[in-house]
Parts: C-alpha cells; sequence; structure tokens
C-alpha cells in the first residue's frame, strides 16, 4: 500500500501516507518496506528528509537481506559527519533490542495450544 501512495498507483500519489504505510510495515520487520522506507526518507521525497533514520532503515533492510539496502545506506551515509552515522547505528541498535522481546512475545503465543 505504502508503494502505491508513493507512485500513484490506483491512489493519488500522497509521500505523507506513502511514509506511514511503509513504516507500519517496517516496524513489523519486513525488510522491502524498510528499504522503501530508508530510500524515501534519505531522499526526502515528498517529506522532510531525514538521511539519520533512513540509514537506521536501510541497515536493518540490509539485515533482511534486502540487497539493495546496503549500497543505498553507503550511499546516503555518504552525506553525514560520522556523528549522525553513530547516531543511526544507534537507533538500528535500539529498535532490534526492542524488537526481540516483542518477536519472542509473539512465538511464545503462537506455541501455545
Amino acid at each position: 500500500m505504502g508503494l502505491n501512495f508513493a507512485n500513484g498507483r490506483g491512489v493519488v500519489c500522497d509521500a505523507q501516507q506513502a511514509v506511514a504505510w511503509l513504516r507500519r510495515a517496517a516496524e513489523q520487520g519486513l525488510g522491502r518496506a524498510q528499504y522503501n522506507l530508508g530510500v524515501i526518507l534519505g531522499r526526502g521525497a515528498g517529506v522532510p528528509k531525514d538521511p539519520i533514520e533512513a540509514v537506521m532503515w536501510l541497515g536493518l533492510a540490509a539485515m533482511r537481506g534486502e540487497y539493495r539496502a546496503d549500497d543505498a545506506r553507503k550511499f546516503f551515509s555518504r552525506e553525514m559527519s560520522r556523528d549522525d552515522i553513530a547516531r543511526a547505528r544507534r537507533r538500528c541498535a535500539q529498535w532490534i533490542a526492542q524488537a526481540r522481546p516483542a518477536a519472542a512475545r509473539v512465538a511464545e503465543q503462537r506455541a501455545l495450544p
């Protein structure tokens, strides 16, 4: 749905809606959504440019196996200071730390009879 809003496919092109839908999917751990969200935020395509958040999402997408994510992460990192890159890495680590307990809870619930 997020890409539909980003590209105006079947709906009016709306970058804010695209980011909202992609963020929902990215927060659920979907690598392709993490990649697309990172690219949109890195470019500032219709939304405020946020290279720190972009690099965070692209790093997560790369960990999920999205083959284009690492190149995109490197591309957007070139314009960032070392401090900003460190911030993006910390946010990525924080996201992972928060996602693990949630994933464990879901796995436990699915295992219950």
